[in-house]
């Protein structure tokens, strides 16, 4: 029945499942911690509380997507991506183009540099961190996800869906306005619809990866130790603590869309219909 149901069907099931099981989830840690109702906004004063909550729905999304592309689906590792790819190269071109984005805005006077002495270990947990957001992410959203789609829907409505999923759970917040939330919903659809594209056509998850990890790098190390003040006049430049959604970055991934056109080679065909194949086989079985 869930095999045979349509792609938002399946997802949609996920989704609830792993809400159900979030929820659980909280309901165990609020009873052991027991933090104060503040620790939705100020989750930085109950540290266990909020490492706890994270490290289970990372768990929950990941297996549970895992589990539905190869229990219920019937899905192979490969056809979701886990195969050799570009990754150093990927992860270099992130790191490259977002910190000479940063550094342009430094210098053209938009955002504020607060320079602060960072301790190697914590630019080594960063990047651990990033690595992990960076590969659990790309499994979900450009693997689960977006094949789940593509399954049924093609490749240019599965892009514009699974990256506007994406970019919409970034803002599940109530206090922002719409004009706080624009440009950095295009910015971060535009950033998925790269990755996903990425994915596309090179079947791998591995530059993906690397592009995700190298972001979430750089935003994690300016952010988490205020490297960088966004003036609330600049905002819509410089995406206000969205690194990638201000109208400067919408710029930047246009650029490095088009660059990677050049840089990362397709996948042959005789691999993609076979893969293709296989789907259809497994399907009519």
């Amino acid at each position: 029945m869930y095999r045979r149901s349509p792609p938002p069907v399946r997802i949609g099931a996920y989704l609830l499942a792993c809400a159900l099981l979030s929820v659980v989830w909280c309901a165990l840690i609020w009873a052991g911690c027991r933090p104060g109702l503040d620790v939705w906004i100020r989750p930085d004063r109950y540290p266990l509380a909020a490492g706890l909550y994270l490290a289970g729905t990372y768990a929950v999304l990941v297996g549970g997507a895992w589990f539905c592309w190869r229990r219920l689906q019937g899905g192979t590792g490969r056809e979701l991506g886990l195969i050799r790819g570009p990754f150093l190269g990927p992860l270099a071109l992130g790191l490259g183009s977002l910190g000479g984005l940063f550094a342009l805005e430094i210098l053209a006077g938009v955002v504020e540099w607060h320079p602060v002495a960072t301790p190697p270990a914590a630019v080594l947990a960063t990047a651990a961190s990033a690595l992990f957001f960076g590969a659990s992410e790309e499994l979900l959203f450009r693997g689960f996800i977006y094949r789940t789609l593509r399954r049924g829907w093609g490749v240019p409505a599965s892009v514009l869906a699974s990256s506007t999923f994406y970019a919409g759970l970034h803002f599940l917040r109530l206090d922002l306005a719409w004009t706080q939330v624009f440009t950095p919903f295009l910015g971060l659809t535009l950033a998925g619809a790269l990755l996903s594209w990425a994915v596309e056509r090179t079947r791998s998850l591995a530059p993906a990866i690397g592009l995700h990890a190298a972001w979430v790098f750089l935003f994690l190390l300016t952010d988490g130790h205020h490297l960088i003040g966004y003036p609330p006049p600049t905002n819509w430049l410089t995406g206000g603590g969205y690194p990638l959604g201000g109208v400067s970055a919408l710029v930047l991934l246009l650029a490095l869309w088009a660059l990677l056109a050049r840089v990362l080679q397709p996948r042959a065909a005789s691999v993609a219909s076979s893969l293709a194949s296989a789907s259809a086989n497994r399907s009519q079985a």
